[in-house]
């Protein structure tokens, strides 16, 4: 089966493209869905976000990303005790997450290009990091 552009981008972010409902009968996602699922994503159709949704690390995992993409980002993780680290780096980079995070769900958002401007064009892109043990 060949996927449509739409949804091998629903994939990559991570949205499935259908389900088993509780009568055991599978269904589709529609694509007004998706689209709109991508675009809260800010993962426009046919694109490949810069880094999964979420990202889980067990315990003695390395605690890295790296970005896909070209150019700079800005990164900011905010931890769910409400601290706060941010940087910016390359996309293909690697970034190693900050020392010592505590064990749970911790917001990461990754930004590049301008957000304000009559030809404004940015990514945004939002996700989740787990720490685990």
């Amino acid at each position: 089966m060949t996927l449509s552009k739409l949804d091998q981008a629903a994939l990559n972010a991570g949205i499935a493209v259908d389900f088993t409902n509780a009568n055991g009968e599978q269904v589709r996602i529609n694509d007004d869905t998706k689209r709109a699922l991508l675009a809260v994503m800010n993962t426009p159709e046919g694109k490949t976000p810069p880094l999964p949704a979420v990202q889980v690390f067990a315990a003695r995992a390395r605690r890295q990303l790296t970005p896909q993409g070209k150019g700079e980002f800005r990164w900011q993780l905010l931890t769910e005790q409400g601290k706060g680290f941010s940087g910016t780096l390359q996309g293909g980079e690697t970034l190693a997450l900050p020392p010592r995070l505590p064990q749970g769900y911790h917001a990461f958002t990754l930004q590049q290009g301008k957000n304000s401007g009559a030809r404004a064009s940015s990514l945004r892109h939002r996700g989740v990091i787990c720490l685990s043990h």
